[in-house]
């Protein structure tokens, strides 16, 4: 083969630098924030936190499709297509019923920027009185 090492050699090529350019229209997604940890709370509490996405690219940022873990997990989006220079909320309620001890909880978000999956922890420790 012409690229083959062997050729390479034989012919003294040699390859000086590699430039990637990035594409610019893309939607590149940008997050303050991906994990939030609840602390101690009682299995009776139910506990939100609200996590920011921002498009910072050049195209529309699509929400895709929302992964929730379990029933435990709630999850409200203010909205689904970000233009660029604009962001959303994703609020997380937790519900704790029926759990015990440190949980962790993924909340998985499919767009179509860049990277293409977004994952926010949440973590409670649920004891049966607060320390």
């Amino acid at each position: 083969s012409v690229y083959s090492r062997a050729a390479m050699i034989e012919r003294k090529i040699e390859i000086q630098s590699i430039e990637l350019i990035p594409d610019s229209i893309v939607a590149e997604v940008e997050t303050k924030e991906n994990v939030h940890d609840f602390g101690y709370i009682t299995e009776d509490e139910i506990v939100e936190h609200s996590f920011t996405i921002e498009n910072r690219g050049q195209k529309t940022l699509e929400l895709l499709e929302i992964e929730v873990p379990c029933n435990c997990t709630e999850v409200e989006v203010e909205q689904s297509v970000l233009q660029p220079g604009q962001s959303t909320t994703l609020k997380v309620i937790f519900t704790p019923k029926g759990f015990k001890g440190l949980q962790y909880r993924d909340i998985t978000i499919k767009t179509n920027g860049i990277p293409e999956k977004i994952v926010f922890t949440v973590t409670a420790d649920i004891v049966d009185e607060k320390p």
